[in-house]
This record gives C-alpha cells, sequence and structure tokens, in this order.
C-alpha cells in the first residue's frame, strides 16, 4: 500500500520537519502530467526535488508510470511527493532525431500552458514563456508569497 511506503513516510517527515507546505497531491500531478502528456506539444519540462540541491536537466517527454510516480526523460521515476516543483517551458521545438532537421522558428505555447494550468487549478506562476508548477513551498516562502 501506498501509504505504508518507506520512502512516502520518509517524505512526509522530511515536509514536516523542514517546514514545507504541500500545494499538490498525487492526484494532481498525475492528471498534469497527462493532460500535459496529451496535448503533445514540443515542449520542455525540468522536476526540481525536495531532495536534491538541483533541479533535474531539461527533458522533453514524461513516461507512462503508474501512480504515484513521475518520470521525466532521463530522470525518474520518483513519488509525486517528492516534486517540490516542477518547469514546463512554453516555447517549442527543440530537437529532432533527423541529422537534417533545421529547427523552425520556436513556437510560444504559453497560451495554451496557461489555460491547461488554470483549468486544472494547479498553484503555478509564470516568467514569460516559463511556467513553475509548485509541489511544495517552505512555510516562510508560502507566506512572503501571500
Amino acid at each position: 500500500m501506498t501509504g505504508q511506503d518507506p520512502r512516502r513516510k520518509k517524505l512526509q517527515a522530511l515536509l514536516g520537519r523542514e517546514g514545507f507546505s504541500s500545494y499538490m497531491n498525487d492526484t494532481r500531478w498525475m492528471r498534469l502530467i497527462e493532460e500535459l502528456r496529451s496535448l503533445g506539444l514540443p515542449l520542455r519540462y525540468r522536476i526540481k526535488l525536495l531532495t536534491d540541491a538541483d533541479a533535474s536537466e531539461w527533458g522533453m517527454w514524461f513516461a507512462q508510470d503508474p501512480e504515484p510516480y513521475i518520470e521525466l526523460e532521463g530522470f525518474g521515476p520518483v513519488l509525486a511527493l517528492e516534486v517540490e516543483w516542477l518547469e514546463i517551458d512554453a516555447t517549442g521545438p527543440w530537437k529532432s532525431s533527423s541529422p537534417d532537421w533545421i529547427p523552425p522558428d520556436p513556437i510560444d505555447y504559453s497560451v495554451e500552458i496557461a489555460l491547461l494550468l488554470e483549468e486544472l487549478r494547479v498553484p503555478s506562476s509564470q516568467d514569460g514563456t516559463l511556467f513553475r508548477v509548485t509541489g511544495h513551498l517552505r512555510r516562510t516562502e508560502a507566506a512572503k508569497s501571500t
């Protein structure tokens, strides 16, 4: 059972000990990832975990993992509970497998991403074409943002 998972228990203890407020749960993360996957847009993503000092490298896709795991290209799988934030770069396309591929002018998908995040009522912020979905914030940071 997920509630008995030792990794989950350690993460819940960390959240309490370090004073984090949680804004996303497993269900919301899984729905967001599924919706991003279904858009089929050529976007980039990166994840910052509670347990890592640095964010992941940018990835182009999410693997189909069972709930409550999230796996970004080249990173994971990790428990959704461990995700401090997810960044979405809403400009694309980024790459192709063809060696002769000439990248077209970037396309800004910010409107599509903003609408999706609003529709899902996901806590996020936007800086240009970069979106950050908040999984957890330290309570001191949460107090500053209100």
